[in-house]
């Protein structure tokens, strides 16, 4: 005859802490939750003669597999959920055998083993379509296609567009070393503003395009959000100044560098991805590169200068090298000081809009407003910004 269960004071202490965790997690006290699911796992484990509570122990880890998913501990996750699969292969469950491989694939997502995490929601699937759980099967197959978007950096399934400007710069940027042997940029009063600027890409043994940006957004224009501009004029010429294809466009949003994260990608973010940006109001400029190409290019802007100027140069690179920055002020006593600074683009696994829209990294120049300045110094920048601010 089999032992039967009885209702021990263990095993009520054991449901007892079992409620209180899924309380606390559904309030976001994932820490105290844990500690409760503790606290159940040993009561459980106590009265667990000849496996009379397996399905209990498991019950319970897969609520800790979650907590840790939770938590972004994507380890303790794994551990957890494979310590769960493992008692309900035996109790034969395969229902809530494939939830838990689901949440075995979260974790696996968690730490970008995609490939390990395909496999799980794989097996998963096959047991839902075993059982003829419709349901479930089709939760399971959304989960692989997000698991998809996840990997590939595409936005999920339900993503809606935001209510300013996006443009994801295409990923082949992200192999590419621009050279940028020179760029001028001349102040004139009241509110005039032109930039120039000689780029190359010595090193591209191909034409860069994409499918969906014939003209590559090489170069991007911008100031504070806020601040209005207006390009009068801009063209691209090639090393032979002849005109390339070229195209120019408004931006007030988000500049994502190639390789970025989608802001409406699937979450959480797993641990190996993050948010390469920069934002501000301003201009696309953009245009054919094609393989070894040099291109010289010129913008003139109408900008109000009455509260002085803050511009960012941006150019979504792999790697920017720069040579010579000048900067030319046709009244230069209308200014108290001027700083141009090099940087590279904002990288976290969070948005902030609310600080610098670049981390500067070397001092081109600091100090008072003339007539000329130039900087030789060079550098080295990793998704490039130049910015120049003046000051009144």
């Amino acid at each position: 005859m089999a032992p039967q269960r009885r209702m021990t004071r263990q095993v009520q202490i054991g449901l007892s802490h079992s409620e209180k965790a899924k309380r606390l997690s559904s309030t976001g006290f994932y820490e105290e939750a844990l500690k409760e699911l503790n606290i159940a796992l040993r009561a459980f484990e106590t009265e667990n003669r000849d496996g009379l509570w397996d399905d209990a122990i498991a019950g319970v880890l897969n609520n800790a597999g979650f907590v840790y998913i939770f938590m972004g501990n994507y380890q303790g996750a794994e551990d957890t959920f494979r310590s769960a699969i493992g008692l309900k292969e035996r109790l034969g469950d395969k229902k809530s055998l494939a939830a838990t491989l689901a949440g075995l694939a979260d974790a696996y997502r968690g730490q970008c083993r995609f490939d390990d995490a395909a496999s799980a929601l794989q097996e998963a699937l096959d047991a839902a379509v075993a059982i003829k759980d419709d349901s479930m099967a089709k939760t399971l197959t959304a989960s692989l296609d997000a698991l998809e978007r996840t990997r590939c950096d595409m936005p999920d399934a339900n993503y809606k567009k935001a209510d300013f400007d996006e443009l994801y710069v295409p990923k082949a940027g992200a192999d590419v070393s621009a050279r940028l042997a020179y760029v001028k940029i001349k102040v004139k009063a009241p509110d005039e503003l032109t930039v120039e600027a000689d780029i190359g890409f010595p090193y591209q043994m191909q034409d860069l395009e994409d499918a969906e940006a014939p003209h590559f957004p090489a170069i991007v224009l911008l100031f504070p959000k806020g601040v209005e501009s207006v390009l009068e004029g801009s063209g691209v010429t090639d090393e032979e100044e002849n005109p390339v294809s070229f195209n120019a466009s408004a931006f007030d949003g988000l500049l994502y560098g190639p390789g970025s994260y989608c802001r409406g990608g699937p979450q959480p973010l797993p641990l190996c991805k993050q948010y390469l940006y920069t934002f501000g109001a301003g201009h696309v400029l953009g245009w054919h590169i094609g393989a070894n190409g040099w291109y010289h290019v010129e913008a003139s802007l109408r900008v109000n200068l009455d509260a002085g100027l803050r511009l960012y140069i941006c150019m979504p690179f792999g790697s920017v090298k720069l040579r010579s920055a000048a900067v030319a002020i046709d009244r230069p006593s209308a200014w108290g000081a001027v700083l141009l600074t090099a940087g590279n683009f904002l990288q976290g696994r969070s948005l902030e809009t609310a600080k610098l829209p670049h981390v500067p990294h070397k001092s081109l120049y600091e100090g008072p407003a003339k007539a000329k300045i130039k900087s030789e110094a060079g550098t080295t920048m990793k998704y490039g910004v130049l910015c120049l601010e003046m000051i009144k």
